[in-house]
């Protein structure tokens, strides 16, 4: 629906409609003093698309992974990769996660 709002035809749009992959993300206090350190929460989608997006920033036409971050202000930042700097934010996402917990 945000394509087709943003001016993309029915068959463009149906390339970033695809099936996403999203979550919520909650707000997260400080447990020693109560603060928050991410208010209100967002969420985020990560879809494939093999079309320029829609609103016109983007013309390259190749095959991308696109990742959405939405935070509740109703602002968001969307990032396109290939399919190779995907694998390489992934990889480095896990490590990153990993030097945290272990």
């Amino acid at each position: 629906m945000r394509a087709l709002k943003e001016g993309a035809s029915l068959e463009a749009a149906s390339e970033h409609v695809g099936r996403p992959i999203g979550g919520y993300l909650a707000e997260i206090r400080n447990p020693a003093n109560g603060r928050l350190t991410r208010p209100g929460g967002g969420g985020w989608e990560v879809v494939t698309a093999a079309e320029p997006m829609p609103n016109g920033l983007d013309h390259r036409t190749e095959p991308a992974v696109e990742i959405e971050l939405r935070d509740p202000r109703a602002q968001a930042a969307r990032v396109r990769f290939t399919s190779g700097e995907a694998r390489v934010v992934a990889a480095q996402l896990v490590h990153a996660a990993d030097q945290l917990d272990l």
